[in-house]
């Protein structure tokens, strides 16, 4: 049965592209199915943890979408109008925001859920191209410290319980910590730390090589990007790194998960130079990556963001926030 058809264009009309915005897909009905099928999965765990699901505008004030500065302008998509508005790149700017003023007079800790598209722009070759994907994630709101960070990541690994994974996808739950990225560059020349944070946390060789650092500092920087891998291990190297109080937090938080990550069929890795795109986080992060066709793809994204928080809420110095997004259609 043929469910839809396209039709030819009038004879003699004007030219009309048929195709998306550059970036953009129609999402076919198998596609649409598809999804639904993988957010109900999750809402199903998210509310047996007890989370509420709130739904937050698409359109937002670019104040709101620039995150404090954590989030580059030139991602955004920008609404024509009187006003500064434009498209949201993620979410959890917005849920924060929500949470420090409509949200303000509830008891802490606030579990809060969503599902809704994400938009970015991108230049790719000199061509600007629109890039929406389908999100679903929880922020926890009020949970500072082990308590919550304990509690994201648990949500995280029974969701992947709940999940498809074939045994070929490996998949891994990468952790790390800002404050740690942060105590290990301190031990560079200040005028590099830049650009060591950049090629760090990209893994690349390459900029790491063409950076202006002496041949300590060079060979530093190449101890730093081979410890990574299994959390024990890392943990041991680490200490020859740095004696940063993070590094307890990512001990403890590893002996508080290692269990539920086994049960779950999740791989943990400890990286330190890994940081999430945006940059409100500054605490415990985290990524869930699964082995593709020909690389490795993130399927979740997540970690502390209390600064963020403090942003819309600047008289209360103790709000915390933790959360993390699943890219649905990956």
């Amino acid at each position: 049965m043929v469910l839809w058809q396209e039709r030819s264009a009038p004879q003699g009309s004007e030219e009309v592209s048929r195709q998306p915005a550059r970036g953009a897909r129609d999402l076919l009905p198998q596609d649409v199915q598809d999804n639904r099928w993988l957010c109900g999965q999750l809402h199903k765990v998210y509310r047996c943890w007890g989370y509420k699901e709130l739904a937050p505008p698409t359109i937002e004030r670019l104040d709101t979408l620039a995150a404090a500065g954590a989030i580059d302008g030139n991602v955004l998509l920008r609404v024509a109008g009187q006003d500064a508005l434009g498209l949201r790149p993620e979410i959890t700017a917005s849920v924060a925001r929500a949470a420090c003023t409509r949200l303000a007079g509830l008891p802490r800790p606030l579990r809060l859920w969503y599902e809704g598209n994400v938009f970015q722009r991108e230049d790719v070759g000199g061509h600007e191209r629109v890039q929406e994907e389908l999100q679903s994630g929880i922020e926890l709101i009020g949970a500072p410290g082990l308590a919550g960070d304990g509690e994201l990541v648990a949500i995280l690994l029974d969701a992947c319980r709940q999940l498809p994974f074939h045994p070929d996808h490996q998949p891994t739950l990468l952790l790390g910590h800002s404050a740690l990225f942060a105590a290990l560059l301190a031990n560079f020349p200040t005028h590099q730390q830049a650009g060591l944070r950049q090629a760090l946390s990209r893994y690349d060789i390459l900029q790491l090589q063409a950076l202006d650092l002496s041949a300590a500092d060079r060979e530093q920087a190449r101890r730093l990007l081979s410890v990574r891998g299994e959390p024990g291990a890392v943990l041991e190297r680490l200490s020859a790194f740095s004696s940063a109080a993070a590094v307890e937090e990512l001990r403890a938080l590893v002996e508080l998960i290692t269990e539920r990550a086994r049960q779950a069929g999740v791989r943990l890795q400890l990286d330190p130079t890994f940081l999430p795109t945006f940059t409100f986080y500054d605490g415990v992060v985290l990524r869930l990556v699964c082995q593709g066709s020909h690389a490795l793809a993130p399927v979740a994204t997540g970690g502390r963001y209390n600064r963020l928080l403090r942003h819309f809420a600047p008289g209360d110095r103790d709000a915390s926030g933790t959360g993390f997004s699943f890219k649905v259609e990956r």
